[in-house]
């Protein structure tokens, strides 16, 4: 269950967010076996990632398109948005001195918009 917001660690460090091998204080962002120094972070953003799976969908529905006629062809563009929704992955990365960080990739979209949100306030926290 992940934990979000102003919470105390043991060591008394802030918690902005904890949630399985992920969670971020005022001073480190740790996500799975990697932590990441909040001063070293510029800023953060999320990506999504339409991958191999949205072009051929894409591929699919103009060639839909093309045999079965106008109505074929939406019929099957819009099948295959709706299903290539389900492929999409969300990448967090971070920008820092060194340049762009992808640190973690996920399909769970509030996820990662819950990390990128807690980097923001742990990055505003440390001044």
């Amino acid at each position: 269950m992940a934990s979000i917001g102003d919470g105390t660690g043991a060591t008394g460090e802030q918690i902005f967010f904890a949630s399985g091998g992920i969670s971020v204080t005022k001073t480190l962002a740790r996500i799975n076996d990697t932590s990441y120094p909040i001063a070293n972070i510029g800023s953060v953003r999320v990506e999504p990632n339409y991958g191999v799976a949205g072009c051929l969908f894409l591929i699919i529905a103009i060639v839909g398109f093309a045999l079965g006629g106008p109505i074929i062809g939406i019929v099957v563009l819009v099948a295959a948005l709706f299903i290539a929704r389900y492929f999409i992955t969300y990448k967090v990365i971070f920008r820092t001195s060194s340049g762009d960080q992808s640190a973690l990739s996920t399909s769970n979209q509030s996820l990662a918009n819950s990390i990128k949100g807690a980097i923001e306030q742990a990055v505003a926290a440390r001044g």
